[in-house]
């Protein structure tokens, strides 16, 4: 009788009422005190609605989920860390060529895909800045074998600024 007045005052104090699990209390009445005790005690919040920021690309258009983009020219290359050793390396920019990283002189700086102005992806999420920390919140899918002049060998996937890239 003593557990049992503990165990409820544990479930009252602390609200862990789906956290303990006793083979002496049934679930008839477990389900008896999560009715009984917590209906006037939990307080209903309400749902805290945060605005979507509208990220638009360098040309002022609006980027949605399914956006063909392609990736635009900035002052400083985008790089690619996150793709297989296989993909490292760069386009030629006149022949669209892919030139592989040269293994003897591979570092950490150059261990990675440096991405060609006008490379074609697809827009498959956008992150709310508003709600969550990001610095490049647009995840773009890069498919191998996309009708494109640059031939990638690898379908990858990138976060992107808006900056950094155009919708098409």
């Amino acid at each position: 009788m003593l557990y049992r007045a503990f165990l409820l005052l544990l479930i009252s104090t602390y609200n862990v009422h789906g956290f303990i699990s006793c083979s002496r209390i049934s679930k008839t009445t477990s389900t008896t005190l999560q009715s009984d005790l917590f209906a006037d005690v939990t307080p209903q919040q309400p749902s805290k609605i945060i605005e979507e920021k509208i990220h638009l690309d360098i040309n002022g258009k609006e980027i949605s989920v399914g956006s063909l983009i392609a990736i635009a020219s900035t002052s400083n290359p985008i790089k690619a860390h996150s793709v297989p050793p296989i993909m490292y390396g760069q386009f030629d920019p006149t022949s669209h060529e892919f030139i592989p990283q040269d293994k003897s002189t591979m570092t950490r700086a150059t261990s990675c895909l440096v991405l060609p102005v006008g490379l074609r992806g697809e827009v498959t999420k956008i992150y709310n800045t508003n709600e969550w920390d990001r610095t490049h919140p647009i995840l773009v899918n890069f498919k191998a074998g996309e009708e494109s002049s640059f031939n990638l060998l690898k379908a990858f996937s990138l976060h992107v600024d808006a900056n950094e890239v155009e919708v098409l």
